[in-house]
């Protein structure tokens, strides 16, 4: 094993056990020192010697130590800050800008290389790791590569990281609740901002990030419709919501007068968090009995099926979610419970008619 370490004075300090064939490749390398006393190699901190000696003993073989490894958080850190200024240029959401930095960062540490130095390879690497090592899903294995392909793509304009395929993987349906489950969350005693963000969500399949950052001027009571602006993918788009859900909206809108924010958090110039939404709905949820792994999207997909399963078309569903691939929401149809219920078994059918 192959050990770098980082000096004082900012030179890499390579330890690595006895090896003829190692000595005589470092020796040939540009500016590479033998250091008597200490026992180890000394190298220029740079991009070109932290790729040469990647290439030298093969990533695996080499172990950061903890100085190192956060000298170059740091640096690659630096590296990424056009990726992270042209991400917001974009006027991508926070969630984004922070994924695509992410996992860019950790491609580097993982190579133990700088972004000029990054192949084809390193990423299959990572993304191995991150599908059998972490064994995170498809979509965050297809959310690295898309960050890779924007990074080195469109700001790099390296063309290598095409040629490497989205993965494949088993679409999970979503967890929905109940007809009788959502009855049972909205007809809570809860505070009233608390009851009108749950319905809101529920009755115009909004996204957490949507209704938190709701303006009082989005809402049209008169023609029941609630304008989602800038939403994922910074699209904007109409969708509807419930007498019910604007009569409770309109009991909360004259109790508290919100200016800027429909709700705003504990700062006035700013909304509520997408986490304060979801402690909502998880504290709403168990107090109603509901036992199912929670999360607020659940109300989203609840309002996707429901709709679904009362016959309305999907492509008007599509619109509804703000949804730009017709797939996105195909998946809907697959868990209308309801509809399998109704299918006669074969198997019942060839006895009791004697087939």
């Amino acid at each position: 094993m192959i050990t770098i370490d980082i000096t004082d004075i900012k030179k890499l300090k390579i330890t690595i056990p006895y090896n003829t064939g190692y000595f005589k490749k470092l020796t040939e390398m540009k500016n590479a020192t033998w250091v008597m006393d200490g026992k180890y190699w000394d190298l220029p901190y740079s991009g070109y010697h932290l790729n040469e000696l990647v290439l030298l003993f093969r990533r695996q073989n080499i172990r950061l130590t903890p100085r190192m490894r956060e000298c170059l958080i740091k640096d690659v850190t630096s590296c990424l800050h056009p990726l992270q200024v042209e991400l917001r240029t974009r006027r991508c959401r926070p969630q984004t800008i922070r994924m695509y930095m992410h996992h860019n960062r950790e491609l580097l540490i993982h190579a133990v290389r700088f972004p000029e130095f990054i192949t084809d390879n390193d990423i299959r690497s990572y993304l191995y790791d991150l599908a059998n090592v972490k064994k995170e899903s498809t979509s965050m294995l297809d959310l690295a590569l898309n960050s890779f392909r924007f990074y080195y793509g469109r700001i790099l304009k390296k063309r290598f990281i095409f040629e490497i395929t989205q993965a494949k993987g088993n679409t999970k349906l979503p967890a929905v609740l109940s007809g009788e489950e959502v009855a049972k969350l909205v007809s809570l005693n809860l505070d009233i901002r608390y009851k009108a963000i749950l319905m809101l969500t529920y009755s115009s399949g909004l996204r957490a990030s949507e209704v938190v950052s709701l303006r009082p001027k989005d809402i049209d009571f008169q023609r029941k419709m609630i304008f989602v602006r800038g939403a994922k993918g910074r699209k904007s788009r109409y969708t509807i919501c419930s007498s019910i859900a604007l009569e409770t909206l309109r009991i909360y809108y004259y109790a508290t007068q919100p200016e800027t924010w429909l709700f705003p958090g504990k700062r006035t110039d700013a909304h509520l968090s997408v986490q304060s939404a979801t402690k909502i709905f998880t504290k709403a949820a168990a107090e109603a009995g509901i036992t199912k792994k929670l999360n607020i999207r659940m109300l989203r997909h609840s309002f996707a099926t429901h709709l679904l399963e009362s016959g309305v078309d999907p492509p008007y569903v599509r619109h509804l979610l703000g949804h730009k691939k017709s797939k996105r929401t195909r998946i809907y149809p697959h868990i209308n419970k309801r509809k399998l219920r109704e299918i006669v078994n074969p198997l019942d059918t060839i006895l009791k008619t004697g087939f």
